[in-house]
């Protein structure tokens, strides 16, 4: 436990805020093993200074008072005090390569050569006068140089500090098999991704500069990288890293990082490189023309086209290009060893194509020259935004947002992104959270965005009037326990009707409640419909279904036996065979059945609602109350007969806007249209669904 202060004045504070926590938690301190007010000290094998951070004298000693090791388990010794000091080492895999390979051979031979020796000679050198590290400062931005060699990837961690850098932590790699097989820009990025590794607390709390002169931020930012470069991404972004390029070092003791790669010979380099001709031909109706672009290998651009006077096909003038480009490349000073001919696509030959072009569609005999200007900034003007360039912007705005606001007022640039990307041209109406991640992907952010785009989701028309149905219910299951026929039954007369030609005007309607089943007659005045014969045919009409949830047919439980089937006629059974031999016995059983049916109808009943009631607790654990009140406005299903003609899948689910001007009863509402036209006949909440605006 390490306490420090500034200034001495403000340390006995600083100890009396630290006692505090400590009897807080109850923790005891050994007086023996604790020392106070010392302007330096060890902590975790480092001396601790006002300076920085130092190297602990007694592991400094222990290294250069070794003399040059006669066997391997020196070796490893040495390599073991040398990894105790690799924070202070520069490059420290690089200056002690030979050490490493060295144990690599051990299992043939031990042979210390002239490379250990000059290794070993250096590294006491280096370590003679070891730099001093400096401590990290509070939301500073730190700066991080790294080199590649041949064998390891390596890093330095610096701030500046008073307009020089010092270092805070040296790193260093070795190659592994099949990182030596990286291409260069990869073992670069592989050693900015074994520094975030390796100092994950400082990339954690504080803005990491990396300054390079290769293109790592491309590499690093860009989305259509795949594989180990797509993982490293990843892993990278989970810190606050800029991309900055390099300047003349400002320190001696980063000198090792001056070469940022490995000089590679490159013999082609001697050699000048080739000029590069484009030429194509282009030909329509208006004529035919050239164009021809040469290109040197510094980079100058000859440009010119030619409107050919006479009449040419498209291949025609495809090499009439070809031969005017060699002529003008003869008539140069250059003097040319060789050429190649390449056919190259319409999109790399794109400039010479669009001068072909201009020619084709050109005056005749007329020469002239088109100045290509710049335009610095848009004709729209466009007001300033500020955008998210790093993380800790980006947290910081989130915690200055105002909590607790339920209907923020969005800006007019905020309406317009979110417009464009939901449902413009290249929009797809997709949801809220969605939406958000669609938005902070084109680069936009703003501390309400994800609740912005789920209340402009929901205020969609077309999202609103596609959205699937609902199918959960709105209201409890209400049933009509009717165990067997006629238990109850409904007579309704309809009429007066128009007269028919047989004279009629009424209609007697009979439902029984069992078996749905509904029996129509027409009559000329109500009293001739309460006649037996409409009567009779209906309760006729009993049949013989099978067994259901009552555990009895519905013929047993209205006249106390079984019906006859039509086999039973053809094959007689045995009740066929018997009772018509014994008539008092059969009307004594009939008597007997008809005596204890109340009893089997009860039980019938008993049964019925308890199947009811369990279909209705299944029913009930579905149900979703919507309720509406009067002046709402809702949206109506879209019902089979209102459905548009053609439209198939793509047809609306839901139509309207309209308003509840009356609630019926719970779930029953009468509706009308935005014109104030009633809609007919009253309608249920699980055909409605709330309209937002």
């Amino acid at each position: 436990m390490l306490v420090k202060s500034l200034q001495s004045i403000s340390h006995i504070e600083h100890l009396e805020q630290c006692f505090a926590i400590l009897n807080h938690i109850g923790m005891k301190l050994n007086p023996s093993k604790c020392t106070f007010t010392v302007p330096s000290g060890e902590f975790l094998g480092y001396i601790v200074t006002e300076r920085g951070i130092e190297a602990n004298p007694r592991q400094l000693n222990a290294f250069l008072s070794m003399s040059s090791p006669r066997s391997i388990r020196e070796v490893q010794r040495l390599t073991g005090r040398v990894a105790a000091l690799n924070r202070f080492i520069s490059k420290s895999t690089d200056k002690c390569l030979p050490f490493y390979n060295l144990l690599r051979k051990a299992s043939k031979n031990f042979v210390w050569d002239k490379n250990c020796e000059r290794a070993f000679g250096e590294l006491k050198d280096y370590l003679s006068k070891p730099p001093v590290l400096a401590k990290p400062e509070f939301g500073e931005e730190f700066f991080l140089y790294v080199s590649v060699s041949d064998s390891a990837v390596s890093g330095v961690l610096v701030r500046i500090d008073r307009n020089d850098e010092r270092p805070i932590f040296y790193i260093s790699k070795s190659f592994s098999v099949a990182e030596s097989r990286y291409p260069m820009i990869e073992i670069l990025a592989l050693a900015v991704v074994t520094s975030a590794r390796k100092l994950r607390p400082y990339f954690q709390s504080h803005t990491v500069v990396v300054l390079t002169t290769q293109p790592l931020r491309k590499i690093l930012h860009s989305p259509s990288q795949s594989g180990r470069l797509a993982k490293w991404i990843i892993e990278l972004s989970e810190y606050d890293i800029q991309f900055r390029a390099r300047v003349s070092l400002k320190s001696q003791v980063l000198a090792d990082f001056l070469i940022e790669l490995p000089l590679v010979p490159n013999e082609e380099e001697e050699k000048e490189g080739p000029w590069i001709l484009h030429v194509d031909g282009a030909s329509s109706k208006q004529g035919s023309g050239i164009g021809i672009r040469l290109q040197s290998p510094w980079g100058e651009v000859i440009e010119q086209s030619f409107r050919l006077a006479f009449s040419a096909s498209n291949n025609e003038a495809e090499y009439e290009s070809l031969l005017a480009g060699l002529c003008l490349v003869r008539n140069l000073s250059k003097k040319f060893q060789s050429f190649k001919l390449t056919r190259v696509s319409r999109g790399d030959n794109s400039a010479a194509d669009a001068l072909a072009a201009l020619a084709s569609n050109s005056e005749v005999k007329v020469s002239r020259m088109i100045p290509v200007e710049v335009i610095d900034h848009t004709i729209i003007a466009i007001g300033e935004m500020n955008f998210v360039t790093t993380r800790s912007m980006h947290r910081r705005m989130n915690e200055e947002a105002p909590q607790g606001v339920e209907e923020p007022q969005q800006d007019p640039e905020v309406r317009t992104v979110i417009k464009e990307i939901h449902d413009g041209v290249c929009g797809n109406h997709s949801g809220g959270r969605s939406l958000a991640f669609k938005v902070k992907k084109y680069g936009y952010f703003w501390p309400t965005l994800i609740a912005d785009c789920e209340l402009y989701a929901r205020k969609c028309e077309q999202c609103q009037k596609h959205a699937p149905s609902i199918h959960q219910p709105t209201e409890p299951l209400s049933s009509v326990s009717s165990p067997y026929p006629f238990m109850k039954w409904s007579m309704d007369i309809i009429g007066p009707l128009h007269v028919s030609t047989r004279g009629v005007k009424f209609v007697l309607v009979l439902t029984d409640y069992f078996s749905k089943s509904v029996e129509a007659s027409a009559y000329a005045n109500i009293t001739q419909g309460l006649g037996s014969t409409s009567c009779i045919a209906f309760f006729g009409k009993s049949g013989l279904p099978p067994r259901r949830a009552t555990g009895e047919t519905p013929f047993s439980l209205v006249y106390g036996m079984e019906a006859v089937i039509p086999a039973e006629i053809y094959v007689p059974s045995p009740r066929r065979i018997e009772n018509p031999r014994n008539e008092a016995a059969n009307s004594e059983l009939m008597v007997d059945v008809i005596d204890t049916i109340e009893e089997r109808r009860n039980r019938a009943f008993i049964r019925m609602q308890n199947y009811q009631n369990a279909a209705a607790r299944y029913y009930n654990s579905n149900v979703r109350n919507r309720h509406f009140d009067v002046g709402t406005l809702v949206l109506r299903k879209v019902q089979q007969n209102t459905t548009e003609e053609g439209a198939g899948k793509l047809s609306i689910i839901w139509e309207g806007p309209c308003r509840i001007t009356q609630v019926v009863r719970n779930s029953v509402y009468r509706l009308e249209n935005m014109e104030g036209k009633a809609v007919r006949r009253a309608w249920n909440s699980i055909h409605l669904k709330r309209y937002f605006i």
